[in-house]
């Protein structure tokens, strides 16, 4: 009896030290992994068009048209004119960032 209750205590405590040793080598490889970075930039002229709802404007980027809204940047300034737009993507369309003329 004393063997079988040895034997249970030894399983439990190599079980338990076997899945602290894996999180804790999991928990290591984690470390210093580089954040990702959601953030694209468009390039190309930013065009008004009727709003869908999901976006306000267009930007041809190579032959794509790419909807392109923002919460924080007044777009209609940029209207026609070639831009760099900084933002990050939900689904297809763009919410920009930020918004710079590109002489």
């Amino acid at each position: 009896m004393k063997t079988f209750i040895f034997a249970i205590l030894f399983l439990v405590i190599a079980i338990s030290a076997a899945v602290f040793g894996f999180k804790y080598i999991q928990s290591k490889s984690q470390q210093g992994q580089a954040p990702i970075n959601l953030q694209r930039t468009l390039t190309g002229v930013l065009t008004p068009i009727p709003s869908t709802g999901e976006y306000s404007h267009v930007v041809d980027v190579n032959g794509q048209l790419v909807g392109v809204t923002s919460n924080t940047v007044d777009l209609k300034q940029y209207e026609n004119k070639k831009v760099n737009i900084v933002g990050e993507y939900s689904g297809t369309t763009m919410y920009a960032d930020s918004v710079t003329i590109i002489p």
